[in-house]
């Protein structure tokens, strides 16, 4: 399915997607985006920058989601097994990031993302690498039963809650958390 002529959506727009490539290259705003496929192997998505309210992304056997430009999101979520890696090069503002249970997802990365209203990254057994580097203030940050060895977040400054649990690898790293220079602090922590 391709849509060129789109370059922004301003309503709800949820679309089913019947082949295995979604690709819409001149979008650039949206307010709800809700895409599904069960064979959906590719969403590509390159010069979409803003999304007001929700995006969301499902489909088992997804393997690439093109969102390089993408830079702020209110509500950004991706469901189902497949999606073997998230990157998110541009985000810099989300209202809440989160990874559906039981993703297979090894990699996340956002490293220009300074604020987050809640990140949710709980279950993803195959998470091993994790960049929020740039992290700076957090509502609600989530990371439980990945395979994670190290959670660096060396600009935190300003959290309301972090729980970090059920990492049985990152349990026994030190330090276990890396926050803003302060002390390693244990799996349950509260800033």
């Amino acid at each position: 399915r391709r849509a060129d002529r789109h370059r922004q959506l301003r309503r709800r727009y949820a679309s089913h997607v019947d082949g295995t490539t979604l690709t819409l290259p001149a979008l650039t705003a949206v307010d709800q985006l809700d895409i599904l496929g069960d064979a959906l192997t590719q969403v590509e998505l390159p010069a979409l920058t803003m999304c007001t309210q929700l995006l969301r992304i499902r489909g088992d056997a997804l393997t690439t989601v093109d969102l390089s430009a993408l830079q702020t999101a209110d509500l950004l979520l991706f469901s189902g097994a497949g999606l073997p890696s998230i990157a998110l090069p541009a985000l810099r503002d989300v209202g809440i990031l989160s990874l559906g249970l039981g993703m297979t997802t090894t990699t996340l990365s956002a490293p220009q993302l300074t604020t987050a209203r809640s990140v949710f990254l709980f279950g993803l057994s195959q998470l091993s690498s994790l960049d929020l580097s740039s992290l700076q203030v957090v509502g609600t940050l989530n990371v439980g039963d990945t395979q994670l060895t190290s959670l660096a977040l060396p600009q935190l400054t300003n959290a309301n809650t972090m729980t970090v649990t059920g990492n049985g690898l990152l349990d026994n790293c030190a330090p276990l958390l890396v926050v803003a220079g302060a002390v390693p602090v244990g799996r349950r922590a509260r800033a």
